[in-house]
């Protein structure tokens, strides 16, 4: 994004995004048009935002918050702030929370979510607590990659951009807060009874306090006007109201506002609402659409609810009812699982050729001897899922000794250590020597599907998520269609106490072998196939201790983890066979 024009950003924001965008002077002293009250109920035309900036190249890009846009800025000015004031801001929204975050040049943040839904009426309010404002109806915030007058640019966070992270519906408890805080700051001082909690005073402070937040109020005057159309043709649209009786409602609700819309006017409204409307619909169905797509086996809408940011439930389910219907159905209900279960309709399908297949197992070693339990195979994903201090990076380093002399070499992804740190931790193995590694190292935190090599060792320490979760079996498939004779070995993060690695069963459906590692020294093979054994080693566990951060120390080896079944019995039992596993079917 930053390589493009300010038009093209502007133009991105508008038809992709369907903000309404407004060109804004360097100095944040306003708008270069004169007035841009108008675009607070509608989103300009591409041909309007195209004559802007052309007129003003590098005008920055006012985004209009509130309905128009679906969009409310929590704006936190960290610079503004001493060190002891900054926590109560950082419990209200922390960082960990999903979405975009836009910093300023002076280093405030601009926390980006979907503005509320079910009539809740927000408007800009300043000051609401020292160092935090807000920016929903009416307000406007400045858009990256915009640069004021002093030549400082607004850019996004790390990985929080509107192209890596979807902006989401403010959570209620969070919601609840603001409008508290909302209400508070504007009865501030008032004398007068309490109402609901609030402190109101004579009735133009009640009033004021309305104002800034109201549940399912609909007010059809001046300035409350776009918002109000858009609250009801977007329930009309959601309700299944065909367009041209939307169209009737709203040209009835333009006629009877006050003051009413100018004639000329009212298509352009109705259009911008329905848009809105459909976008937003059609958002979700996207949504749903990419959660399927990589998802295996039977999901619940309980799921599908967490992978969306309208958890609507009744526009959900609808959704969902209508993906399961016509020749293009994706999925189905699972009718087995129950009410709420659904299955993707998986018919896409590859040939194995297994009459002219070639190869064998490979000759790879691994740390504890796995090998002696599982055969690797061209192509297959390891993954090692690890708890934090786990000892999961001296795993993978172990596993990239150990096959230092292979002819496939290793090409070790790390999104944590830099060039020294990575010295300093390989100067603590004897074998090999620091000048005698060919493994080779490269930083990397994402799309590390574009780097594979396909007929190497990959290791990648490791696969970072911090949302969407059910997105880790998308990025591991895409790793595994990149593969052809090599294979990848994916370290993922793993909270402690859960079976399986973030984004739980999704982390493993490619793997061929899934390892957990846990803090405190154990280690539990979650899953394998190609068995080394007839026994399943699914179960096996280890407990170790980490010495000198690359070294294991076995405590004692393996044994099945459910404390019923031994390693010696099941050995003993597979002796009672005299003829190879094959000859016993």
């Amino acid at each position: 994004m930053f390589n493009m024009s300010n038009l093209d950003v502007a133009l991105e924001y508008l038809l992709k995004h369907k903000f309404s965008v407004v060109p804004w002077k360097t100095n944040k002293k306003g708008s270069l048009i004169p007035t841009y009250k108008e675009f607070q109920g509608r989103v300009p035309t591409e041909k309007e935002v195209r004559e802007w900036w052309t007129k003003w190249p590098d005008a920055m890009i006012g985004v209009i918050t509130g309905p128009v846009s679906d969009l409310m800025a929590l704006d936190f000015d960290w610079y503004k702030l001493k060190d002891s004031e900054k926590a109560p801001l950082k419990d209200l929204v922390p960082d960990s929370i999903p979405g975009p975050i836009c910093i300023s040049p002076e280093g405030g943040h601009h926390k980006l979510f979907r503005y509320p839904e079910n009539g809740t009426v927000i408007k800009s309010t300043a000051d609401i607590l020292k160092g935090f404002d807000i920016r929903a109806l009416k307000g406007v915030i400045t858009m990256p990659p915009s640069i004021n007058d002093k030549g400082l640019a607004y850019r996004w966070m790390g990985g929080r951009d509107l192209a890596s992270v979807a902006v989401q519906a403010v959570a209620t408890p969070i919601l609840n807060k603001v409008i508290q805080l909302i209400n508070t700051k504007l009865v501030k001082g008032a004398d007068g009874v309490t109402i609901e909690g609030h402190n109101i005073g004579d009735s133009r402070e009640r009033n004021k306090a309305y104002q800034g937040v109201t549940k399912h109020n609909i007010s059809l005057d001046d300035g409350n006007r776009g918002g109000a159309l858009f609250h009801i043709v977007n329930s009309c649209f959601r309700g299944g109201m065909e367009l041209p009786n939307i169209y009737k409602v709203a040209e009835i609700l333009c006629k009877n506002c006050n003051p009413p819309f100018p004639e000329s006017e009212i298509p352009a409204r109705i259009k911008s609402a329905i848009d809105r409307a459909e976008a937003r619909e059609s958002n979700l169905t996207e949504e749903l659409r990419k959660f399927i797509s990589v998802t295996y086996g039977s999901f619940s809408r309980n799921e599908a609810s967490q992978s969306v940011t309208n958890r609507n439930i009744p526009v959900l389910r609808a959704t969902l009812h209508r993906l399961c219907q016509g020749k293009d159905a994706i999925i189905e209900p699972d009718k087995a699982r129950g009410d709420g279960w659904f299955r993707r309709i998986e018919d896409d399908e590859t040939e194995i050729d297994f009459k002219n297949a070639k190869g064998d197992f490979l000759p790879i070693a691994w740390p504890f001897g796995i090998e002696k339990y599982f055969n690797t195979a061209p192509k297959n994903i390891i993954m090692v899922a690890g708890e934090p201090d786990a000892g999961k990076t001296a795993f993978l380093l172990n596993f990239a000794a150990l096959n230092n002399s292979r002819s496939m070499r290793c090409y070790y992804f790390s999104s944590e250590m830099g060039e020294f740190e990575m010295r300093e931790r390989l100067k603590g193995f004897t074998k090999p020597t620091i000048d005698g590694w060919r493994m080779k190292v490269f930083d990397r935190s994402s799309n590390f599907a574009d780097v594979i090599r396909p007929d190497e060792i990959n290791i990648i320490d490791f696969l970072e998520i911090h949302d969407e979760f059910y997105k880790v079996g998308l990025y591991i498939k895409q790793i595994f269609d990149k593969l052809n004779k090599g294979i990848a070995v994916i370290a993922l993060q793993k909270n402690p106490g859960k079976e399986q690695g973030l984004g739980g069963m999704r982390s493993i459906e490619k793997a061929r072998l899934a390892i957990n590692m846990e803090r405190g020294g154990r280690m539990v093979i979650d899953k394998a196939k190609n068995w080394a054994t007839m026994n399943n080693p699914r179960g096996l566990a280890v407990t170790y201790n980490l010495v000198g951060g690359c070294h294991f120390k076995v405590l004692k080896d393996w044994h099945y983890a459910d404390g019923v079944r031994e390693l010696g019995e099941r050995e003993a039992k597979q002796q009672e066979y005299q003829q190879p596993w094959q000859n016993q079917f």
